[in-house]
């Protein structure tokens, strides 16, 4: 929980890049996810 709410308040560049860094191709995981 306290991850999601850092997350959510970093800035839009620094999200991308960890979404990058942990998902090469942008696919989405929306099925992945329970």
């Amino acid at each position: 929980m306290e991850r999601e709410k850092e997350i959510k308040k970093g800035n839009r560049k620094k999200k991308e890049t960890l979404i990058a860094s942990l998902n090469l191709e942008w696919s989405f995981l929306n099925d992945e996810v329970e």
